[in-house]
């Protein structure tokens, strides 16, 4: 069971964490006594919605933690996901695209021809199945839509080309639209050395979130590096030595073609289909920090 004197406050709008001066023992979560690390700062918060995290600053004090780094941890907070993962040969981006819009439409229509749909609607009684097609968004336009709605971090600048949105202004501007998004195109720097870059601007990434209104990010899949050069050059920006992944390069050198992939969390599509407010709410027998069993 888990430790009953764990401290969540759900009320809470920020939460700072800083590696050099923060303390998981000492540290109540303020600007002038900060925790330690962000794995602490999910605990108290005590669950998602996530309020938002601060940690220490490249050029200023305080920063938002990155939506990559809060993935990384929420994972570890709920310690058991599910993620049905794909990897997809000779397609386009835009069959990518495609694909992805077509799997979120075919799986809420075979649920709900079973006779498992009245429990969507009991528990979801205002649920709406998605129509194609979806809203097309690209990075560069959700940072335009941000400025045009006054959406800005918390020291009240804008957010800029190459930031990663992070997910608390991402899930207001998704829910103002009130429809799914195909978020595409994110800059190289912020995504996986994986990722193929787009022939019409190089600082950009083939790569897509599909974003759900309530939930968030559902789905989040890409292109792929093909060429075998290019992807050893990939690992190499990265200060990553391709050696130990020759099985992965070898695809490269001994039969490949354009081809993209994509994981769908699945639990988060049951939060959205259900209306749940918590993806524990979904889990079977959900795992996290101080909770192993059942």
């Amino acid at each position: 069971m888990a430790d009953e004197t764990v401290v969540t406050d759900l009320s809470l709008k920020e939460i700072y964490a800083s590696q050099k001066r923060g303390s998981d023992e000492t540290g109540d979560g303020s600007a002038s006594n900060p925790l330690k690390s962000i794995l602490q700062a999910i605990r108290k918060a005590g669950g998602e919605p996530l309020p938002v995290i601060y940690v220490d600053g490249q050029d200023k004090e305080w920063e938002p933690a990155a939506k990559s780094q809060l993935k990384k941890q929420v994972k570890m907070y709920q310690k058991e996901v599910k993620s049905n993962e794909a990897e997809c040969p000779f397609m386009s981006y835009e069959d990518l695209l495609s694909r992805l819009e077509d799997l979120v439409v075919d799986v809420v229509d075979r649920v709900l021809k079973t006779p498992y749909a009245s429990l969507v609607y009991e528990l979801n009684p205002g649920f709406q199945a998605p129509k194609r097609p979806f809203r097309r968004m690209n990075y560069t336009d959700a940072l335009v839509y941000l400025r045009e709605h006054n959406i800005t971090k918390e020291d009240g600048t804008f957010y800029e080309f190459g930031d990663d949105i992070p997910e608390a202004p991402e899930r207001r501007m998704t829910d103002e639209i009130g429809e799914p998004i195909l978020l595409m195109r994110f800059p190289a720097e912020i995504k996986a050395f994986y990722m193929q870059k787009c022939p019409e601007d190089a600082r950009l990434t083939e790569s897509v979130d599909v974003l759900i209104p309530n939930v968030g990010e559902v789905v989040g899949g890409s292109m792929r590096i093909w060429n075998h050069d290019e992807l050893v050059q990939a690992f190499k920006r990265n200060g990553l030595d391709p050696a130990p992944y020759y099985w992965y390069t070898d695809q490269r050198s001994y039969g490949t073609c354009p081809h993209g992939g994509y994981g769908l969390g699945l639990e988060r599509f049951l939060t959205w289909m259900l209306n749940r407010p918590h993806i524990r709410d979904v889990c079977f027998y959900p795992r996290f920090i101080e909770r192993c069993k059942p």
